[in-house]
C-alpha cells in the first residue's frame, strides 16, 4: 500500500466522519462548516441529502453483505426474510402461502431449519433454492396453482 492510497483512504474516512456529523447536527454554523469542509475535501459540493443518500447506498451494501453467508450463519431474523421472499417467489394462492410461511417461521424458532441439509441456499445470490422438510407442501401449493390457472384460463375461453 502506498502514501497515496493511505491518503486516499484517510480522506474517504474524513468525509465518511463529517457528512455523518451534517447529517445528525441541527445547529445552521455548523452545518455550513462542515459543508464547506466537505467542499475542500472533495472539491464539489455536498448536500445533506446526498449524504443521505450516501448512507443509504452503504446500508443497502451493508445489508447485501451480510445476507452473503452460510445459512447456518445467518441470523434467524435474516433467516426469516429470505423464506418470506422465497414462498413470495414460489406461491401464489394467499392461504397457501401464510399456511406454510407459519409453518416455516415455527420450524426456524424451533430450530428445524439450522443447515444446508434442511435449506439449499445460495450465496452468491441470496436467494433460497429450495427447503427440504416443506418441499412436499411447496410443490402441492404449486400445483394448486397451476389448477387454479388452468381453470380460470378454460372458463375463460368458454366465454
Amino acid at each position: 500500500m502506498t502514501d497515496l492510497d493511505i491518503d486516499y483512504i484517510v480522506k474517504n474516512n474524513k468525509i465518511y466522519r463529517f457528512t455523518l456529523e451534517l447529517q445528525n447536527t441541527k445547529d445552521p454554523k455548523r452545518k455550513s462548516d462542515l459543508n464547506a469542509i466537505i467542499d475542500y475535501l472533495n472539491g464539489i459540493k455536498k448536500t445533506e441529502d446526498d449524504a443521505k443518500t450516501l448512507l443509504d447506498e452503504m446500508y443497502k451494501d451493508l445489508a447485501d453483505c451480510s445476507m452473503k453467508k452460510k445459512w447456518a450463519r445467518l441470523q434467524p431474523i435474516q433467516k426469516i426474510t429470505k423464506i418470506k421472499e422465497y414462498l413470495l417467489e414460489t406461491i401464489k394462492d394467499k392461504k397457501e402461502y401464510k399456511k406454510i410461511e407459519d409453518i416455516a417461521i415455527k420450524m426456524i424458532n424451533d430450530g428445524k431449519l439450522k443447515t444446508a441439509k434442511e435449506v439449499n441456499y445460495d450465496i452468491t445470490t441470496s436467494k433460497i433454492l429450495e427447503i427440504m422438510a416443506i418441499k412436499d407442501k411447496i410443490n402441492k401449493a404449486k400445483m394448486l396453482n397451476n389448477d387454479d390457472e388452468d381453470n380460470n384460463s378454460s372458463s375463460d375461453e368458454s366465454d
